[in-house]
């Protein structure tokens, strides 16, 4: 059975290995360790999955909660009437993806095209 001084004992060095993890020496040398063994990791990994074939990689230019959130802005725009080359230019984005996504709502009214 566990005492509650070897309770107080353990808490803090849970606290303690906590605050010395969160230094910023060890971060620095987390880091430089990360950055040292990733690549290979990452390559070893990849070679385990796909090994002697070829293995292309798209990266949107735009975060998935960024996408949610700059369609529903076009969405709200669009429902307020506005044209969708006006929204494309205030929202940065091309008219064609506005286009794409008035067709995908319902019962918008076509005006605007």
């Amino acid at each position: 059975m566990t005492s509650a001084t070897d309770t107080r004992t353990i808490t803090r060095f849970d606290d303690l290995a906590t605050r010395a993890a969160a230094h910023p020496v060890m971060q620095a040398a987390i880091q430089q360790t990360v950055q040292q063994h990733l690549p290979a990791v990452i390559e070893d990994c990849l070679r385990a999955m796909y090994g002697g074939g070829r293995v292309c990689f798209y990266v949107a230019k735009t975060p998935r909660g960024a996408r949610e959130d700059r369609r529903r802005s076009v969405e709200q725009l669009l429902l307020a009437g506005m044209a969708p080359a006006v929204v494309a230019a205030k929202l940065r984005c091309s008219e064609r993806l506005v286009q794409k996504i008035k067709r995908e709502l319902p019962d918008i009214e076509r005006a605007h095209d």
